[in-house]
């Protein structure tokens, strides 16, 4: 958005969404690092994951980030954690088996981010076009007015007589 000719007042909404961007991303993060923390609450740290994705997946949304645009992060997501990870594993000098425990943790449940996210979002995305659909069937059916503020629903008729 940097290049993005834009007024000032324009500027200023965007520095907001990208600080929210940042903060619900950063959010995430700090999941996975209570995911390592408490691993013998799995079932809590889901919970935790889930809530968050339904949260940001309605921001997202709502904010008309597109659904690829919010996701191709996840790959830097996962790389990081791994390379903290493994500084960590080095510096510790962890065995092979506590390494793969990590890994048995982290990866589904980062992939049970990504799905819950995109879930989320095409919930809210679903809920819009369903109700555009609404607003366009209720548009498009004929009302002849009666006198002012009065009118009569044609497709009642229709449907009354056929």
């Amino acid at each position: 958005m940097r290049g993005v000719q834009m007024t000032e007042m324009e500027r200023r909404q965007a520095e907001k969404m990208e600080e929210n961007i940042i903060q619900t991303r950063a959010e995430l993060v700090g999941l996975f690092g209570e995911a390592l923390l408490d691993y013998e609450y799995k079932e809590r740290t889901i919970e935790k994951i889930e809530k968050w994705c339904k949260e940001a997946g309605k921001y997202f949304f709502k904010h008309g980030i597109p659904l690829d645009e919010a996701l191709k992060d996840t790959e830097f997501y996962r790389k990081h954690l791994w390379r903290a990870i493994e500084g960590a594993v080095m510096e510790q000098g962890m065995p092979a088996s506590e390494v793969f425990q990590l890994i048995y943790l982290i990866d589904p449940q980062l992939d049970h981010a990504v799905h819950c996210f995109s879930m989320a979002y095409v919930k809210y995305h679903q809920a819009t076009l369903e109700n555009a659909k609404q607003a366009f069937l209720e548009l498009s059916v004929p009302v002849v007015p009666l006198s002012k503020g009065v009118g009569i629903n044609l497709s009642l008729i229709f449907l009354k007589f056929s």
